[in-house]
């Protein structure tokens, strides 16, 4: 199994919009790519400022092609552009996991 994970930190003062944003962003690749269950958290405590995308594959293949698919996805560049004002754009990072078990 391989684990996508994104975080990014909100503009101060813009954490209102970016949940909401994040959660319309997360509907929108659930409802595009049923056969993946995408999930989006934040921090109950600490640092609150940071949201955190979920996504589980059964390879790097997979994660490969839903990457591909989202990239030329017009619905999704258009969110994704609305949201350029919400987040600190150094602050975006992507991690892969793999299963050990």
């Amino acid at each position: 199994m391989i684990v996508f994970v994104r975080s990014v930190r909100t503009v101060r003062g813009k954490r209102g919009a970016a949940k909401k944003w994040a959660i319309e962003v997360t509907d929108y690749i659930n409802a595009q790519c049923p056969e993946i269950q995408c999930r989006v958290f934040i921090p109950r405590f600490g640092e609150l400022s940071w949201i955190y995308w979920q996504t589980e594959f059964e390879n790097i293949s997979a994660l490969d092609a839903w990457q591909q698919k989202m990239a030329s996805d017009p619905g999704y560049r258009e969110l994704s552009i609305q949201a350029q004002d919400l987040f600190s754009q150094e602050s975006i990072k992507d991690m892969v996991w793999a299963s050990l078990t």
